[in-house]
């Protein structure tokens, strides 16, 4: 129920957009370029950091 609700929300909401999913993912990719790696969610910062160290200190 909540798949169906989800298109219908989206075939609703389509033709009101200003900015395209492909514009959203186009800057969300820009701004991760910027964005220093150690605050990327990354297989090398993050998150990913942090369980690395616990695995190496245990």
């Amino acid at each position: 129920m909540r798949a169906l609700s989800a298109v219908n929300l989206s075939r609703f909401l389509y033709a009101t957009r200003r900015i395209s999913f492909d514009e959203v993912v186009a800057t969300m990719y820009r701004t991760g370029l910027d964005m220093d790696e150690k605050y990327r969610e990354t297989s090398h910062g993050g998150l990913a950091q942090i369980y690395r160290e616990n695995l190496e200190n245990s």
